[in-house]
């Protein structure tokens, strides 16, 4: 008889495929930074395994095994035949991995093999997409280890592609009918852009990110097919990249039939965005990504027998629902756009929207000064100018924006610049490759090497911007946010004021990730400072308990314990474990 010790933990949730759609796995598992195993077994025998580390893909395995390594660098043109024959052979005598092999060979890169994983990583997930409603699943969660695994896939990907094939239909059905009337604004591009959305998908997200539209509106400017544009709405709302946004207080704009674009309202700004027609207008520029603010915390697993939901065919414990929000939520207001697409003149943007591009109109985004994405043609350039500079000249301007003269000639005098600057090949050049070396990110292991380095130094004004830059580019970073509240508050040492105005950065990284032992350790600290003596014990408590080796956290609870030995009526530890537990 096994040991106790050897016994499998029970699962954190199951159910079915026809409860909880593969695409709600995860997307639920990625939002939420799990790290765990995903099961699951259909009646006919089949089944796979779906490795996650903080939310993202490491290994996927199928039986029967689909989607061989030499057969995908095959069909994507890295090898030929006789170089597949000839490692094939190599493998079977040496047990090796195939792709390891070919690079010793010399006949791929590290960085094509990385390619091909992950390609053949998403085939491998495509195919659980096509296990019948009636197929099973079980998630064990686990401790993420503190090093990132060679491989990490944003599940994204693969859940777009097999949604595109094997569509849970009555899935999609209730959340299109659900998000009917809603207007969805576009608040986290991060995932969309990792998505391998097509040219007219990205056109449509784009145009969400700059006006918010009802599913009719989206019908109305969009050139996809209904079935298509359902399914994008569907990823975006389970993967939180849309919100419902507060209801306009004009009337809105009926839907066109789907075979006729409805037309923008000549002398106003448009109810609905214009028609996305592929080549006849620039591209509106990308938004910058929102930080998505997480919901409600999310509880620990807790070890009792799972809980049947009745009626439902599912088990699973309190801690796991894998729902997406049961109604839209409308905010109070909405939020006001980071930045005004550059196609519309004075008159469509208003007085907000001509403020917020002449702040930006000394910078050096040229490409989006004329509504162009980097890298357009010369052609396209000289088009946007020549359109917009009609629009934008300052003595043109309409009565009712005359106090603006001045803001609309610095917007002008950037598409002047723009001009001269793209349409010379020296100078275009010149900007194209300051403008790639500016993108080129830094491997986030080096900024984080350099931020601990500043620690110890405490430059605080060092940790906060390279931290920030972190959160920017990916929202769901909770050790970054966290290094944001810790440096702004000088670790710690701000007035209290300045301390509880940080403390929601610490919970939502908290909420964001269950295993960021810093950002516990951060909210500990915050809480003995603001004379939260339960909160600072349970976050330190916390902290030793995902790493039993870090000595502050260790002395601050043996300082805790010592004290309430002590007895001197500070805090009863005993109520403070208590509260722990809860």
């Amino acid at each position: 008889m096994a040991d106790a010790s050897d016994r499998r933990p029970a699962p954190s949730a199951t159910g079915t495929i026809a409860d909880r759609p593969l695409a709600h796995l995860l997307v639920y598992a990625r939002n939420k930074r799990l790290t765990g195993k995903l099961e699951l077994h259909a009646p006919d025998g089949r089944n796979g395994t779906i490795d996650l580390w903080r939310g993202r893909i490491t290994a996927t395995r199928t039986s029967p095994a689909v989607a061989y390594f030499g057969a995908v660098a095959y069909e994507l043109g890295c090898i030929d035949t006789p170089t597949l024959d000839a490692t094939l052979l190599e493998v079977a005598k040496q047990k090796r991995l195939h792709g390891e092999i070919l690079v010793e060979r010399g006949d791929l890169t590290t960085t094509q093999r990385d390619l091909i994983l992950a390609e053949q990583t998403c085939r491998k997930v495509h195919a659980l997409f096509a296990y019948p409603p009636e197929a099973s699943f079980a998630f064990y969660e686990s401790v993420p280890v503190a090093a990132e695994p060679p491989l990490t896939l944003d599940p994204i990907a693969p859940v777009w592609r097999g949604l595109r094939d094997h569509p849970p239909t009555e899935s999609v059905k209730e959340i299109i009918a659900r998000y009917a009337s809603a207007n969805l604004r576009m608040v986290n591009e991060g995932p969309v852009g990792r998505a391998g959305l097509t040219t007219d998908e990205m056109e449509l997200c784009d145009a969400m990110a700059f006006k918010a539209m009802t599913i009719a509106q989206m019908r109305a400017a969009s050139s996809l097919p209904s079935a298509r544009l359902e399914l994008l709405v569907y990823l975006l709302v389970i993967t939180k990249c849309v919100e419902a946004q507060a209801p306009a207080s004009s009337p809105s704009i009926p839907a066109a039939p789907e075979s006729r674009p409805l037309p923008a309202p000549p002398s106003s700004r448009p109810e609905t965005p214009r028609p996305l027609a592929s080549g006849s207008q620039p591209r509106m520029p990308v938004m910058p990504r929102s930080v998505l603010t997480p919901g409600a915390p999310l509880p620990r697993t807790i070890s009792s027998p799972a809980m049947a939901a009745a009626g439902s065919g599912e088990m699973r414990t309190v801690s796991m629902s894998f729902k997406v929000p049961s109604r839209p939520s409308f905010p109070a207001a909405a939020p006001v756009a980071a930045s005004i697409g550059a196609t519309f003149g004075p008159a469509e943007v208003g007085p907000v929207g001509i403020a917020e591009r002449a702040a930006r109109a000394s910078g050096d985004a040229l490409f989006e000064s004329l509504g162009l994405a980097d890298g357009a043609s010369v052609e396209a350039v000289r088009a946007a100018f020549f359109r917009l500079t009609k629009l934008w000249h300052p003595d043109k301007l309409p009565a009712d924006l005359e106090p603006f003269r001045v803001e609309c000639t610095k917007i002008f005098d950037q598409m002047v610049r723009a001009h001269q600057v793209l349409t010379d090949p020296e100078q275009r050049k010149a900007h194209l490759d300051r403008r790639a070396a500016e993108k080129e990110p830094r491997p986030r292991k080096d900024v984080m090497r350099d931020i601990d380095t500043a620690l110890m130094k405490r430059d605080f004004a060092f940790i906060e911007e390279h931290a920030r830059a972190l959160v920017e580019a990916d929202g769901d970073d909770a050790e970054a946010e966290a290094l944001v509240a810790w440096a702004i508050t000088s670790a710690g040492e701000a007035p209290e004021d300045v301390l509880r105005e940080a403390l929601p950065a610490l919970d939502r990284a908290v909420n964001t990730d269950r295993y960021c032992e810093r950002a516990y350790y951060y909210r500990g600290v915050f809480h003995k400072r603001l004379g939260n003596s339960g909160g600072a014990f349970r976050d330190f408590s916390r902290v030793v308990q995902l790493n039993p080796k870090h000595i502050d956290a260790q002395r601050e609870v043996r300082l805790f314990e010592m004290r309430a030995r002590k007895g001197s009526g500070e805090h009863s530890l005993d109520a403070l474990k208590k509260q722990k537990k809860k």
